[in-house]
């Protein structure tokens, strides 16, 4: 086990939800596997940190107020990839239904998750995504 709590060691995630909860949750979870998580309620400030942090992975909630999860990752889209447009991206919600899904991947996330979320499964998630990732 402590080889596997070291799986993130060395990378960035940048989680973003609007459930301090749930952000305290996946914050503790990610750091535990050794990731250095920089976390936020609130989309535009993610923008903003994605641009200054260069994350490796974002991690970001759907049904957010303001600015919503499809729209932060519209934008993130929009960035060259020196300004982190090309990171991978999970979405969360608690809609799992199959138009949700497909909306979030066409949006520009690489992959869905469904809330409550299973933490060995977001760990295994972030896992594959970061192995994939360019450049990593």
């Amino acid at each position: 086990m402590a080889a596997d709590n070291l799986k993130f060691q060395g990378f960035k995630i940048l989680v973003v939800d609007d459930e301090k909860p749930a952000l305290e949750i996946m914050d503790v979870v990610l750091s535990f596997y050794g990731a250095e998580v920089i976390a936020t309620t609130s989309a535009l400030e993610a923008l903003r940190l994605l641009q200054e942090r260069q994350p490796d992975l974002v991690v970001s909630d759907i049904s957010m107020p303001g600015m919503d999860g499809h729209d932060l990752i519209r934008c993130i889209r929009g960035l060259t990839p020196e300004q982190g447009g090309q990171v991978p991206a999970l979405a969360l919600t608690a809609l799992g239904d199959p138009r949700t899904k497909q909306k979030a991947l066409t949006a520009g996330f690489r992959y869905f998750l469904t809330k409550p979320v299973d933490l060995p499964e977001l760990v295994a998630v972030c896992a594959k995504l970061i192995k994939t990732s360019p450049g990593c």
